[in-house]
């Protein structure tokens, strides 16, 4: 790649990143492309560690004489960005550019809305408190699906519970916080990505919709204890008579009020 002109590209998806920072963590592979470059670099773009630089001298494989290297006409593309380049299309994808929700307009009905996701090695479930009213869900996996990794189900169940809302178009001027005790999952969300496809291919219809739905999306980690309590961890498994389902005040359970 040319590397005067992913320069010219990257400072200008830099300035784009700022008002659109769910973009932020797909800038990543053209970071690491832009500086393949620079001495002590593995192959897939990051820096090697001391022990691994330690070695590599040790080994003969290069010199300290690297670091005085300049940047060259052309830079070699590192593997992450291909996925990073399909991420960024598709957020781009639209004829408009979307809104993004930084704080909700008080002159509309504004919402908060708490939602609890749980998913087991057949089922899956989650319940939902939105203007005093509370609702829920579970059912079980098709057999391809079952076959997937737990992080796979615990994240494939919060993103389709939040696809339907945001076809129904409920979410748009709504805080919402959703409650994983999938400390992965969490993760994914803050992170953008994952070095697993089928998670990374999740976390981007994730980030898509909560990009072009208005809403402002917190993910909050909460303990297993807490989901069984709260009820959430029944639905998963086909029970719905425990927690908020029998009756039990649903913002008892969330951990700030």
């Amino acid at each position: 790649m040319h590397f005067k002109t992913l320069e010219s590209h990257r400072g200008f998806l830099v300035y784009v990143g700022r008002t659109y920072p769910a973009l932020v963590p797909y800038l990543r592979g053209i970071h690491l492309t832009f500086y393949s470059w620079r001495p002590w670099r593995k192959s897939d773009g990051w820096k090697m560690t001391e022990v691994e630089i330690k070695h590599a001298l040790g080994e003969g494989l290069g010199d300290l004489s690297q670091e005085d290297k300049k940047a060259p006409e052309r830079v070699h593309w590192v593997p992450r960005l291909k996925n990073d380049v399909e991420a960024l299309q598709l957020f781009t994808s639209s004829d408009q550019l979307p809104k993004r929700t930084i704080r909700l307009a008080e002159s509309q009905a504004v919402s908060t809305v708490y939602t609890f996701g749980d998913a087991s090695g057949s089922g899956f479930g989650g319940s939902t408190y939105d203007r005093g009213e509370v609702s829920y869900y579970s059912g079980h996996w098709n057999d391809s699906q079952s076959d997937q990794s737990s992080n796979h189900r615990e994240l494939s169940n919060l993103i389709l519970d939040l696809e339907n809302k945001f076809n129904q178009g409920v979410l748009e001027n709504t805080e919402v916080f959703v409650f994983t005790d999938n400390s992965t999952v969490e993760a994914a969300f803050f992170k953008g990505t994952s070095k697993s496809r089928l998670l990374f291919e999740l976390i981007l219809r994730l980030q898509f919709v909560h990009l072009h739905s208005g809403m402002m999306l917190h993910f909050v980690h909460v303990s297993g204890k807490r989901m069984i309590a709260q009820g959430t961890d029944g639905l998963s498994r086909g029970v719905r008579n425990e927690g908020v389902m029998k009756g039990e005040n649903f913002l008892e359970y969330i951990p700030y009020i």
